[in-house]
């Protein structure tokens, strides 16, 4: 049997096995932070803080209708699966880019279980979603490029526009999109760029789901978007610039330090350098 016919199964066990270690560590029952208005919103419809989340809302209310346990084991069974699911892409993706199967699955078991991954893994948060979106986008990406397949270019536009439904940190892979097209595509690529725009858009339509809820008044229901201004100011986040302009520069640095502790504490600063010397 050919080395490629045994990569299915290799994912098949790496997903179970990423799936127990999480189901394992499973929080029962609801978590600090965002987890609460979460669930309440997508168990709901409704429409949770801004910019509202619509993929994530709509997608969560599938996992409500399991019979296992309280609602909010349902919500954080939604993050195990999605984060196990972003984990297995990662490695067959690491695998397109590397070719080499074992190196993708070591890589991408240390990310499964570094601390914030994890977290986020077993609680109810909207990142898991995003992250197997994200995950999907580059394995799309690099199959286009291996094939030349524009059905692959039209789905990567698509999850695109999917991924800005589930988080907004997806307008910060734009640029390098763009250049990846530039780099890697040709003038006849480039000339479909309209039709992409089009099933980017297609996946961010997801918002309309936004006032359609919000004429039904749920019981979480941020920004009331029933008219084209208040839609607008929740998709745009219109609601937080109220409290960028009361932060302190105090305040600011603060936050960065945590930030940086944070990251010394996800990358220490030993294993950085032992990464340098393999780059080298």
């Amino acid at each position: 049997m050919k080395k490629n016919n045994l990569l299915p199964l290799g994912l098949a066990l790496l997903f179970l096995l990423i799936w127990g270690i999480y189901l394992k560590t499973l929080c029962p029952t609801l978590y600090v932070g965002d987890s609460g208005e979460l669930i309440a919103g997508s168990y709901r419809l409704g429409v949770p803080h801004p910019p509202g989340y619509p993929l994530y809302e709509q997608a969560g209310a599938f996992f409500r209708l399991l019979p296992l346990g309280e609602i909010a084991l349902r919500f954080n069974l939604f993050s195990a699966f999605f984060t196990t699911l972003a984990v297995t892409l990662c490695a067959l993706f690491l695998t397109l880019l590397f070719n080499d199967f074992q190196l993708a699955v070591a890589l991408s078991l240390t990310w499964a279980v570094g601390g914030a991954l994890w977290e986020m893994a077993c609680t109810t948060e909207v990142y898991p979603l995003a992250n197997a979106l994200f995950l999907a986008l580059l394995i799309t990406l690099a199959l286009w490029r291996e094939t030349r397949k524009s059905g692959f270019l039209i789905l990567a536009s698509l999850l695109y526009g999917l991924g800005l439904s589930a988080h907004y940190s997806f307008l910060l892979f734009a640029p390098g999109i763009f250049l990846y097209l530039l780099t890697v595509g040709s003038k006849k690529d480039l000339r479909k760029l309209p039709l992409l725009v089009a099933f980017g858009l297609l996946g961010w339509l997801s918002f309309s789901y936004l006032p359609l809820r919000a004429v039904r008044q749920p019981v979480v229901n941020w920004g009331n978007a029933l008219n084209l201004t208040n839609f607008i100011n929740h998709v745009k986040r219109a609601e937080y610039k109220e409290v960028s302009s009361l932060r302190s520069w105090r305040q600011f640095g603060e936050q960065f330090y945590y930030l940086f502790l944070f990251v010394r504490k996800e990358l220490p600063l030993l294993s950085g350098f032992w990464g340098l010397i393999g780059l080298l």
